[in-house]
């Protein structure tokens, strides 16, 4: 009897706790069902709320967007969130209706219509876009852009660029006509140049537009300038500037410069398809036209000369010989006075005094991350600017933990997207020093999608970023593989420097 009670206890509870645990999950998923509603409604919310701004800014004669439909302006935290990250950041209303377009139909077009799209010609200024950051008025803005140590962040203006460079292209190109859908995508990064510091309390002005084309592709040059407002003098100061007292002005300084490669493919066949030609007008877009002429015979030097499909040269063999015979004469590695510390080789390099230089393997950061939606471009994948920002911020961090001291970015040296990343994977950013000099350091960050049940891994992106900051070590390779990548950075840093006294950077002093 004590038995078949006990039994009918336990039977008891079991069921109490069954339908506890039933009536609880019953609980959440109500609360998830309400959440995700609310999120929704909110969601809807901003999205009416920032018609409703675009169409009063859109109805007033005295702004200077209605006078320039190209310049659009971030007035407000809830207005630039939404547009900048729910519905794709800068798009014009143009490129949000032909986003809903894309999910509600297949994109096919009839040969007929596709028949009555001809090529032509375009100018420069006619593929132009200019985005304003208020920062001097808009202080919620402001601080979306100031990073931990009240700087610029860097990473976020690199995304803005990339989001710039897409609304340029589609501009040129026509990529929204019904009657020839097109998909731009990112080829390639050429260089992204800091010319000077930019200060965070100063009002932003982003202007692209494309200056190169080939059949299918685009150069785009996109260039900041950070604009100082003159404030009105008063009567004690009179006597310091007699000439602008009392009369507010602006004064515009270059401060960074892009140029992103861009390629046009057809929507339904996602081939290679011909695009506008350029034609330059100014001398300042004839000068930008061949400059971009002698920027494609480079890239295309540079591919051929690509240690992926050449050896080393002759001098580049014997400074990794060099190095391996140093190393194997060094009896030990030497730690600091606790043993704790970097390991440490004195190693003699390009026939320099012998310098302390470490592994470059022991410069590796990893970070992996899922893609969500929220980070989508308007064709379904990653959009390439977050991926750019993420590889900076960890290129940053690694620069940071290898120096012990806070880097300044130089530049986005070089950089190619190799396959589109889906929404919902899951990915993992590798960034490691390939090449320290005296004063700067090149970065090489490498994008991986995992496939976790199979434990695949599929390269995406690779990104090489230029830090100046002090050098306490120089890096050395122990693989021929580090040794190959030991020498792409040599070559990308030797690049750089070329590249930053031609566009007379400020910073060029920073190459050593």
């Amino acid at each position: 009897m004590r038995k078949t009670s006990s039994l009918l206890w336990e039977s008891c509870h079991k069921l109490l706790k069954t339908h506890s645990l039933i009536k609880k999950e019953a609980s959440m998923t109500s609360r998830m069902t309400s959440n995700h509603n609310h999120l929704q409604n909110y969601h809807q919310q901003m999205i009416t709320r920032n018609e409703k701004n675009v169409q009063a800014s859109s109805s007033s004669p005295t702004t200077e967007s209605s006078q320039n439909p190209s310049v659009r302006v971030a007035k407000d935290l809830d207005y630039f969130l939404n547009k900048h990250r729910f519905e794709r950041r800068y798009l014009s209303q143009q490129q949000q209706e032909h986003m809903g377009e894309m999910l509600e139909s297949s994109g096919e077009v009839s040969p007929e219509q596709k028949a009555t799209f001809e090529v032509g010609e375009k100018t420069p200024s006619e593929s132009e876009v200019i985005i304003k950051l208020p920062f001097s008025t808009d202080s919620k803005l402001r601080d979306i852009y100031t990073n931990a140590f009240n700087g610029l962040r860097i990473g976020r203006l690199l995304e803005d660029l990339d989001a710039v460079a897409g609304e340029v292209a589609y501009k040129h190109s026509d990529g929204f006509d019904k009657r020839r859908p097109l998909t731009i995508v990112t080829a390639a990064i050429d260089r992204i140049e800091l010319q000077k510091p930019i200060i965070p309390f100063f009002d932003l002005e982003i202007v692209g537009k494309v200056t190169f084309t080939g059949t299918s592709s685009m150069e785009i040059r996109i260039e900041v300038h950070s604009i100082k407002k003159d404030v009105p003098l008063n009567d004690s100061q009179l006597y310091k500037n007699t000439f602008t007292s009392g009369v507010a002005y602006e004064q515009k300084e270059l401060v960074m410069v892009a140029y992103f490669v861009m390629v046009a493919l057809d929507k339904a066949t996602n081939k290679s398809t011909k695009i506008h030609t350029i034609i330059p007008q100014t001398e300042e877009d004839k000068f930008l036209f061949e400059m971009g002429k002698e920027n494609q015979a480079r890239r295309k030097a540079m591919s051929e000369s690509s240690l992926m499909k050449k050896p080393p040269s002759d001098d580049e063999r014997l400074l990794i010989h060099d190095i391996f015979l140093q190393k194997m004469k060094q009896p030990h590695i030497s730690h600091d006075s606790e043993s704790n510390g970097p390991a440490i080789h004195y190693l003699s390099l390009d026939g320099g005094e012998p310098q302390a230089c470490i592994p470059m393997s022991m410069t590796k950061q990893n970070n992996i991350m899922i893609m969500h939606p929220t980070n989508r471009n308007i064709h379904g994948k990653i959009f390439g600017g977050f991926l750019l920002r993420e590889a900076y911020e960890i290129g940053f961090i690694t620069a940071y933990m290898y120096t012990k001291h806070r880097p300044v970015f130089l530049a986005l040296n070089e950089n190619s997207f190799l396959k589109p990343v889906e929404v919902g994977s899951v990915v993992e950013f590798t960034s490691q020093i390939v090449y320290a000099g005296d004063k700067s350091l090149e970065i090489r960050v490498e994008v991986w999608v995992l496939d976790p049940p199979s434990g695949k891994k599929l390269q995406c992106n690779i990104f090489h970023f230029a830090f100046t900051c002090p050098i306490v070590y120089k890096v050395v390779p122990d693989t021929y593989a580090e040794a190959m990548l030991y020498l792409e950075g040599k070559r990308i840093h030797k690049k750089g420097k070329t590249m930053a006294e031609l566009l007379n950077s400020k910073l060029a002093a920073s190459y050593a």
